[in-house]
């Protein structure tokens, strides 16, 4: 969503197997995902912390329609922000938005009809 309508569609943690470059959920982990990592929802205040930090950023630098926020907890539980993807990958198997919807029950057909009905209300309120 876009401002005020923004919502989170959840919070997936990314745990990196020992097949996987260590540390970084780098872009060869991403590729060969299947191999280097797992994924898991996160819950409780954890997961609601994570939505208050993403939900800011997004909104503070004017994103809209759809896309994913990253962050990483410090050595303190906190969740820091690392970057925004206005853009991210909508790949329906591998991309980490539409993984994480299917996580929570939202189909890959609802995750664009979100997406597609928040930039249609811009252009007829």
């Amino acid at each position: 969503g876009t401002g005020k309508s923004a919502v989170s569609t959840g919070v997936m943690e990314v745990h990196l197997t020992g097949a996987a470059e260590s540390g970084v959920y780098s872009y060869l982990n991403k590729e060969e995902w299947e191999e280097r990592c797992t994924y898991s929802l996160a819950t409780g205040s954890l997961a609601q912390e994570c939505e208050e930090v993403a939900l800011a950023a997004w909104r503070v630098l004017g994103c809209e329609d759809g896309g994913r926020v990253d962050l990483r907890h410090d050595i303190h539980g906190v969740p820091n922000f690392i970057e925004v993807n206005p853009l991210a990958g909508l790949n329906p198997v591998y991309s980490d938005l539409p993984m994480l919807s299917r996580m929570n029950g939202i189909g890959f057909d609802e995750l664009i009809h979100r997406i597609m009905t928040s930039a249609i209300r811009k252009v007829h309120p």
